[in-house]
C-alpha cells in the first residue's frame, strides 16, 4: 500500500505540472494572438482631410480585422528631403509594427531605407521606389494616365492641341500616369505642350499660358489645382470652351464632375490599395473573397458614369 501511495504522489505532481504548463502555453499563446499591433501610417495628404478617403477606409479596415491600432502623419508641410528623413526616423524610432508611407519619390529616401533597421516592416503605398527593405503596393498608373489620354484623344482629334500642367513629380504614381497620357497623345498624333504653373499667383500664370496657344484641353496632374480651376471655370467664361481632366479624386471634385466642369478624372482603386497594404505589411496573402470585393484597378470618370452601380464600391466605398 505504501508503495502505491509513493507511485501515485510523484504522477499526482507531475500530472499537476503539465496542466499547469499547458494552461500557461494556452494563456501565451492567446495573448500572442491578441496583442495589439502598431502601424504608422504617412501620407501626403492633410490628416484632417484624409477622413473621407477610401485609401483611409482600405486602411483602417484591414486594419481591425488584425487588431491593429493606427497613427497618421501627414507630408503636405514637408519642405525638403532633410526635413521628411527626420519624420521617417521619428516614426521608426517608436517602433512600430509596421510602416504604410506614401513617398516622395528621392534617391535620398531609397539610401536612407536600405542603412536602416529592417525591425520595422515597411511597405510603399502608390510608389514604385526600388528599396531592398520595403516592399510596395500600387495600381498601374501608366495604365491609369492611357485611359485618360485616350478620353483626351477622343474629345481632342482634330481640335486645338492639349496643354499638360505637370508637377515637380514629387511621387512616381504621378510620373507614371504622365507617362500614359504622354504616350495616348502620341500614338494618336494629338500635339500637346507641357508647362509648370508655380503656387503663387497660378490663375495669372495660366491665362497667360492661354493667350499664347488656343487649346481644346487641359491635364492637371495635381487635385488641387485641378480643383481650383474647375472652380475658376464655373466663373469664367475664357474656360467655357476648354475640357479640364484631372488625377485623383476628392469629394470637392464629385460635384464638379456631376455638373460636367471636370470632363473627366483619372482614379485608382485606393480602398483596395490601402487594404493590401496592411496585408502585405502583416504577412498574409489576401483571400480571394478580398481580392474580389474591388476589382476595378483604374477607370476614367466622368458625369455620365460617375454614379455607375460598377463604380460605387470605388468611389464611395462603405466602411466594414
Amino acid at each position: 500500500m505504501n508503495l502505491i501511495k509513493h507511485i501515485q504522489t510523484p504522477l499526482l505532481v507531475a500530472s499537476i505540472m503539465i496542466l499547469i504548463v499547458t494552461c500557461l502555453l494556452t494563456f501565451a499563446q492567446k495573448s500572442a494572438t491578441e496583442e495589439t499591433l502598431q502601424i504608422s501610417v504617412i501620407v501626403r495628404e492633410e490628416t484632417e482631410d484624409f477622413g473621407q478617403s477610401p485609401l483611409r477606409h482600405g486602411i483602417e479596415d484591414a486594419a481591425s480585422s488584425i487588431n491593429a491600432e493606427l497613427t497618421f502623419r501627414s507630408l503636405k508641410d514637408i519642405r525638403s528631403e532633410q526635413e521628411y528623413i527626420e519624420l521617417l526616423s521619428k516614426e521608426i524610432a517608436n517602433a512600430p509594427d509596421y510602416l504604410l508611407l506614401e513617398p516622395f519619390d528621392t534617391d535620398g529616401l531609397a539610401n536612407y531605407l536600405d542603412k536602416i533597421s529592417k525591425k520595422t516592416k515597411i511597405v510603399f503605398v502608390n510608389a514604385s521606389i526600388s528599396s531592398r527593405n520595403a516592399d510596395a503596393v500600387v495600381a498601374d498608373n501608366r495604365h491609369a494616365g492611357k485611359m485618360l489620354g485616350d478620353e483626351v484623344v477622343f474629345d481632342s482629334r482634330g481640335k486645338a492641341p492639349v496643354l499638360i500642367i505637370k508637377t515637380d513629380f514629387n511621387y512616381s504614381d504621378t510620373r507614371y500616369f504622365y507617362n500614359g497620357v504622354i504616350e495616348a497623345l502620341k500614338d494618336n498624333g494629338i500635339a500637346f505642350d507641357v508647362r509648370q504653373i508655380r503656387s503663387d499667383d497660378q490663375q495669372k500664370q495660366f491665362f497667360q499660358l492661354l493667350q499664347n496657344t488656343t487649346y481644346s484641353s487641359v491635364v492637371f496632374l495635381d487635385t488641387t489645382q485641378a480643383e481650383y480651376f474647375a472652380h475658376l471655370k464655373k466663373v469664367d467664361d475664357r474656360l467655357e470652351h476648354i475640357n479640364l481632366y484631372g488625377f485623383g479624386i476628392n469629394n470637392n471634385l464629385l460635384p464638379l464632375i456631376d455638373e460636367g466642369v471636370m470632363r473627366g478624372v483619372s482614379v485608382t482603386d485606393q480602398y483596395h490599395i490601402g487594404y493590401q497594404s496592411v496585408f502585405t505589411a502583416y504577412g498574409r496573402p489576401m483571400s480571394e473573397d478580398e481580392e474580389n470585393l474591388y476589382p476595378v484597378k483604374e477607370i476614367v470618370v466622368t458625369k455620365y458614369n460617375l454614379f455607375d452601380s460598377n463604380h460605387e464600391s470605388l468611389l464611395f466605398p462603405k466602411q466594414n
